[in-house]
């Protein structure tokens, strides 16, 4: 979950004002699919990036007042992740929904790693 709204005025057109809406509801499904892997020995090196994002406008929104996102990691396996979420107003408006397909990858050993590993 995260709060955010602009500090300036928003835009007057309404398509900048998606826009916005849309980069905002996509800073942060990457980072939630990565959260079932929190006990993972190598969680500092899953490396994430989203490869489907689908963002439905439900209301207009004015970023010059508080929206909260909430995500939410549905499944994770084979390295791919689902996260479903929603940006609702500070009055608790539904604005926008959003569903990402999320790779999860965990990089292969570090080259050093991998040369001593088999070394006899």
């Amino acid at each position: 979950h995260h709060w955010s709204r602009l500090q300036g005025p928003p835009p007057a057109d309404p398509a900048v004002v998606e826009a916005m809406v849309a980069w905002l509801c996509d800073s942060g499904p990457t980072r939630a699919g990565r959260q079932p892997h929190l006990d993972h020995p190598g969680f500092d090196r899953i490396r994430t990036t989203s490869l489907d994002h689908h963002l439905w406008f439900h209301r207009p929104a004015d970023l010059s007042r508080w929206h909260l996102t909430t995500l939410r990691s549905e499944a994770t396996a084979d390295a791919r992740g689902l996260v479903r979420g929603a940006l609702h107003d500070e009055t608790g408006r539904h604005i926008a929904s959003l569903a990402q397909e999320v790779l999860v990858r965990l990089p292969p050993a570090a080259t050093a790693e991998r040369a001593t590993d088999g070394d006899s």
